[in-house]
């Protein structure tokens, strides 16, 4: 197919590329090719903040189902409503609970783009 040969074609041009690069930054000075120090940066930075977890089918209908019963469980308590527990708890990759969007795409928003302010 035309997309597998595209990528027999990439993938000998991504290990040439990776081994030139390993090459530089064994011979650069350190901290050269450290992507979190931009003070020293040419031209125009783009900073991402990014997310990846990988969830199953079971684990979401499980967490739908239990965060109902949670919910309905603190609509009858009367216990204090100030505190909340899961700040006491220590945060780890298994328990940390990160929010989805409705129709499973991610936002982009532009804050600052050259064609922004050209239309002002």
């Amino acid at each position: 197919s035309l997309v597998l040969d595209q990528v027999q074609t990439f993938l000998p041009q991504m290990a040439q590329a990776n081994e030139k690069l390993r090459k530089e930054m064994a011979a650069a000075p350190p901290g050269r090719f450290n992507i979190e120090d931009i003070d020293g940066a040419l031209g125009k930075v783009i900073q991402m903040d990014v997310a990846l977890f990988e969830m199953n089918q079971a684990e979401s209908k499980e967490e739908d189902s239990s965060e109902e019963s949670s919910q309905d469980s603190s609509e009858d308590s009367s216990e204090s409503e100030g505190e909340d527990d899961s700040t006491s708890s220590e945060v780890t990759i298994d328990n940390i609970k990160l929010p989805h969007s409705e129709d499973g795409k991610g936002k982009i928003e532009v804050l600052d783009s050259p064609a922004s302010k050209k239309k002002k």
